[in-house]
């Protein structure tokens, strides 16, 4: 059986990132790309304070929004970061990640 090589999206640059009422609210430089009102999980990357970073559950709010879930408030960021899709080839396999990116034909691999 042959597969496809599927590539992850490059990062996307955050213009803004806030907190309110639970829910931050990410505004990335570009349109993300993201289908409108999909819930899909990305990695918030280079944020300080570091507590809005991690692998969070977003909903697409906007073509440069999305939105997620942070109970306590991280304060207002001293540094944006970036919003990266991630589609793991090795998940499952191996406890490291190895992601291919398409938009310049490269391999990622992280211990």
């Amino acid at each position: 059986m042959t597969l496809p090589l599927v590539g992850s999206r490059d990062a996307v640059s955050m213009q803004n990132i806030t907190w309110k009422n639970g829910i931050v609210t990410v505004t990335t430089t570009v349109p993300h790309q993201f289908m409108m009102g999909k819930t899909i999980d990305l990695y918030v990357l280079g944020v300080l304070p570091v507590e809005y970073n991690g692998l969070v559950r977003v909903l697409v709010s906007g073509l440069s929004e999305v939105q997620y879930k942070l109970t306590a408030n991280p304060g207002p960021y001293s540094q944006l970061g970036v919003l990266d899709y991630v589609l793991n080839l090795a998940a499952g396999y191996f406890t490291s990640t190895m992601v291919f990116r398409s938009s310049n034909a490269t391999f990622e691999i992280n211990p």
